[in-house]
């Protein structure tokens, strides 16, 4: 089943797979928060693996996930090197508001850009994880404040939207960093 980032449905699909007889529950959370009931009551009668983000406390089965706060140290690390000793102003581009995994990017990503004097944190938006969100959020910034340098995004997909706003507002040499390693 695809909850399509619906929080609600995806708590109605698991239910209902759990009602259907499944053996095994794959899940990739999409709001660990408000999941975290859903896939305690599933596990007390399943095994339950959880993709990508964590669910609060440990009532599942197996977790498989990256190392959010290495990859926002990763990022700041990258943001420092291009910064080389100009001052820089970065837009960061968080997935979901509070979601675990963004809080650990962000998390990593200020502790290696604190090192740096000279790299400025402009402003945090929330994407949604979605390209045309990102975008348009973008798009309203890059139009008022054109001192922007990088754009750091929590998914390749919300920097393909950094992409398309840097193009549709004529901001150019901004570098935008995404995380995924999609092409």
């Amino acid at each position: 089943k695809d909850a399509g980032g619906d929080t609600e449905k995806q708590k109605k699909d698991i239910n209902d797979l759990i009602n259907f007889g499944a053996d095994l529950l794959v899940v990739s959370i999409n709001d660990s928060k408000e999941l975290t009931d859903t896939v305690r009551k599933a596990h007390e009668s399943i095994p339950v693996i959880i993709l990508d983000r964590a669910v609060d406390g440990y009532d599942y089965t197996l977790y498989i996930g990256s190392d959010a706060k290495s990859i926002g140290v990763q990022a700041g690390n990258l943001v420092g090197e291009l910064a080389d000793k100009n001052k820089v102003n970065v837009i960061e581009v968080q997935g979901l508001l509070n979601s675990s995994t963004d809080k650990e990017i962000t998390s990593g990503f200020k502790d290696a850009i604190s090192k740096y004097k000279n790299v400025n944190i402009d402003r945090t938006i929330v994407g949604n994880w979605q390209k045309n969100e990102a975008q348009d959020k973008l798009e309203e910034i890059l139009k008022e404040n054109k001192n922007v340098n990088i754009i750091f995004a929590h998914s390749d997909y919300m920097a393909l939207g950094a992409y398309y706003a840097t193009l549709s507002t004529n901001c150019k040499g901004i570098k935008i960093i995404g995380v995924d390693g999609l092409e």
